[in-house]
Order: C-alpha cells, then structure tokens, then sequence
C-alpha cells in the first residue's frame, strides 16, 4: 500500500515540472522579443549645467535620462558615477545602465575658480624709484589658502617703472575665469636720516621720474627750498617730506648744536706736560688754543699745555663755524709735584686713594701699608725692604708707612728707565711686554712677577732666586720687580 502510494506521487512531481518547463519557455520567448524593442540609440542623457564655480565641495550635476520621450528612474534603470568633481577642471559624470537596459554614456562638465573669490597678494607694496621696472611676486590661492598653478593665471604690469600708483594685473585661464588688479607704489627716493649742524646746509638729493615738491615739519628748526636744500637753523629735528607724482617720502633731518668742551680744571705739574682731552662737535674743524699767562703755562695747536712757573692759567679752546664761534675754558693749576716723604699718611685724609711710585733715599727702604694704626704685626696688610723704587697702590682709610723713602703719585712720576739697578717696574708704562734677560748682581739674584702692586704673595704670578742669570716673561699690565739683578736683554 505504501509503495503505491509513493509511485502516485513521483508521477504528479514529473507532470508539474513538465508543465513548469513548457511555461518558462514560452514567457521567455515572449519577454525576448520585448527587450530587443529597447535600443540604446534612442536614450538621451541631459545634464542640468556644463559649468560650475568651484565650492570646494563635490560638484554633482542634476542628471536625467530619456528613452524616447519616456524618463527613466535612477537606481531602478541606471546608475550614476562621478568623477574628478571637487576641484577646478574637467569633471564627469557617467551612467550605467540597469534594469531593462545595458551600456554606460559619460557626460562632462568644468568647475571653474573666480578670480573675485581668490586671495591675491604681492610680496612687497612699496618700492623706492631706481629708475628701473618693478615686478613684485604674485600669489594667488582659493578660499581656503591653498596656492593655485602658476600655469592656471598669467600676470602683467603697468606704470612699474616712474613713480607713482603702478598696477599688477592678473588674467586667469584654464579652470580659472577673471581678471585682478593689485597696486602697488614707487616713491621719490631720499636718504631715510642725516645728521647737520646748525647753520650747516644739507642737499637733499631726492630722485624722481616727476617733478617734485618739498616740505619741512618745522621750519624752525629746518628750512627747505623749491631745490631741495636743506638748511639748519637750530638744534632739534625736523621730517622734510618729498612729493611727487602723488606718491611721497620722507627723510628726517637731525640738527645738532656745534660744540668744544674741555676740563673744568686742570693740575699740571711743574716743567710737566698734560695734554687736555677736549670734545668737539663738528670733529673736523681746526681748533685754535690760546693762554692767559705763558709765564704760567703754554699750550701748544694739539691741546698740550707745559706749566712753565706756579700759578694759575685758562686755557682757552675756540672755533668758528657757519659764521659762528664756539669756544670753552679750563683753568689749569701750575705746581710742582706733590712728594709724601718719610712718615706714616691716612689714606683719603693726608693723600688721595691711588697708585704710587716710591723712590728710596738710602740703599734700602721700607714701606708698609696698614688697616688701622694701632701699629700691630697683625694690621700689616703688606710690606717690603727695596732698593731704587717701587710701586704701591693703597685705598681709601688704609695708613701708609714711609721708611728711607719718598712717594710721587704715579700719574706725576717719571717713567722708571733705571734698567740696570733693579727695583719695580709696571709693564706698559716702564717697560714693554716680552722676554727679558735678567742678571744678578755678583750674587744671588731674586725677581717677580705680580698681577698687582698691592705685594699680595696672592698676587704672585712667578718669582725666583737665581745665579748668573734667568730669563722671564711679561705681559701689560704685569708688575716686574727686581733685587740683586738687573735687565741686561730685551727680546720682543
């Protein structure tokens, strides 16, 4: 019973597919005929627009697409692509067909960039006339600063030679449309600044491709003619400004008030020279020098004034210039050289903080300087024995003891030439700096070299004894002293 019943069923299942197959045949047969009734020669694709200004955004084109008069239905017959549709060029947009219908059309279209909505710049606005072309450095970007191709504009110039309101113009091509204008200015040229003396005159030199005009911003102080010559009439500044082609420049003048200025006073030493150190404005003009006393003291054209006998002079220092004289007086004091002999002096009280020379009186000498003057070991801050001289410098509240020898402030002093005696010598005022033969007297010989004359064995630098001879080496500034020896040899 079952095997019957399963052999009803097998027979059903082989006529329904028989009917299903004879079915399809004839729907496709029928459907056939039908697709080839769509040719792709009658279907149309319109584009909304073929140009568009650039958004930095993409640039999509209303697309529709007719068979016939009959609109098709995007998505359900065809597809759109597009490309290259953000930035200025050549865009496009191609549909694939779907559906009923196969194939693809491309359509193209072009995304333009205004120059009116780009940035454009020059690197410099303003030139100064030279009589020659000026081209300033064109850039041009999008809305969002970033540089279009040289090869996208084309630039030209104008007026770029004679001052005045020149102009750089820019076309643009390609994908690029419009036209820019950006100007830019060439000015007379003058100098920017110069310096003259009252009643002094000054020539502008100001160059154009125009006629100019010129104008001070005080007459007071400067004054200007239709020529361009300025002339200064009293200390100050003034700003002239030049004028021409409607373009201007400017340069400001500073008026100085000649001058000569010399020491108030002066302390010349007795059959000594002093030259007096003078300033002076112009720096180029002569002066002339003169005395009220040339038995007093005498003064020479260079400004060196000799004390001649005690007393007192003014010396007076003079020039002329622009129709005026300008002149200043110093009074010189004549006396002869203050000596500090044997005994004990407070420094800032009795003599003036400083540097000094010391010449012993006997074979041997002896100084010391002090902090106090209770005349303890202990408020010794150096001392020494020497022969010949030698060099101190003491300050202000120190007590300075004087023993078979005499002190002359260093700036009075002679120069120490004794070369072959020994004592002290300071490098570049007694001696040059360089190499030395140094020779002991018969016996042992003793030298050294400080870096000060305050006898600090922390000032130090070298010392020796020595038989027959040595040699040592100086520098400026460097202090030499000598015991039981002498320079028999220089080496520079």
């Amino acid at each position: 019973m079952k095997r019957k019943i399963l052999s009803i069923v097998l027979s059903l299942f082989l006529v329904v597919s028989v009917v299903f197959q004879l079915t399809m045949t004839s729907f496709a047969t029928s459907n056939k005929i039908e697709v080839l009734a769509y040719d792709n020669t009658d279907l149309k694709v319109v584009m909304s627009k073929t140009s568009f200004e650039y958004t930095g955004t993409d640039i999509c084109p209303k697309i529709e697409v007719y068979d016939g008069d009959f609109l098709l239905t995007e998505n359900i017959d065809y597809l759109l692509d597009y490309r290259d549709n953000v930035s200025p060029g050549k865009g496009s947009v191609t549909v694939f067909f779907i559906g009923a219908y196969d194939g693809e059309i491309t359509k193209y279209f072009n995304i333009f960039l205004s120059l009116n909505k780009c940035h454009v710049s020059i690197n410099k606005k303003t030139y100064v006339y030279e009589n020659k072309s000026y081209r300033p450095t064109v850039r041009v970007t999008d809305k969002f600063y970033d540089s279009i191709s040289i090869r996208d504009y084309t630039v030209t110039y104008r007026n770029n030679r004679k001052v005045g309101k020149a102009s750089v113009i820019i076309f643009g091509k390609n994908s690029i449309k419009g036209k820019r204008t950006v100007n830019f200015n060439i000015i007379p040229k003058v100098n920017k600044s110069a310096s003259v003396y009252v009643g002094q005159t000054y020539k502008l030199n100001a160059k154009s491709s125009a006629k100019i005009s010129y104008k001070s911003s005080n007459t007071k102080v400067v004054k200007v003619n239709s020529k361009g010559v300025a002339t200064a009439l009293r200390k100050g500044s003034a700003r002239v400004t030049i004028k021409s082609n409607g373009q201007s420049n400017s340069i400001k003048i500073n008026v100085k008030q000649p001058y000569v200025s010399l020491p108030k006073s002066q302390y010349v030493v007795l059959n000594r020279s002093v030259r007096l150190k003078i300033k002076k404005y112009p720096s180029n003009v002569h002066v002339f020098w003169s005395t009220s006393n040339k038995k007093i003291a005498t003064v020479n054209s260079k400004g060196v004034v000799k004390g001649k006998s005690k007393g007192i002079a003014k010396i007076t220092a003079k020039f002329k210039y622009a129709g005026r004289t300008y002149k200043s007086v110093c009074t010189v004091r004549v006396a002869p050289v203050k000596k500090y002999n044997v005994g004990t002096y407070k420094v800032g009280r009795d003599m003036p903080a400083g540097e000094y020379v010391l010449y012993s009186t006997n074979k041997l000498a002896y100084f010391s300087i002090n902090s106090d003057s209770s005349g303890s070991v202990y408020s010794i801050i150096s001392n020494d024995n020497f022969y010949n001289t030698s060099i101190v410098k003491v300050y202000d509240g120190e007590y300075l003891e004087l023993k078979r020898c005499y002190a002359i402030n260093i700036k009075y002093a002679s120069k120490n030439k004794n070369y072959e005696s020994g004592g002290m010598f300071k490098v570049g005022r007694d001696i040059a700096p360089g190499e030395y033969k140094l020779t002991s007297s018969g016996g042992m010989g003793y030298y050294e070299v400080s870096s000060d004359s305050r006898h600090s064995v922390y000032d130090i630098k070298s010392n020796d004894n020595f038989y027959g001879s040595a040699y040592v080496t100086v520098k400026n500034g460097d202090y030499l002293k000598l015991a039981r020896c002498y320079m028999s040899s220089y080496y520079n």
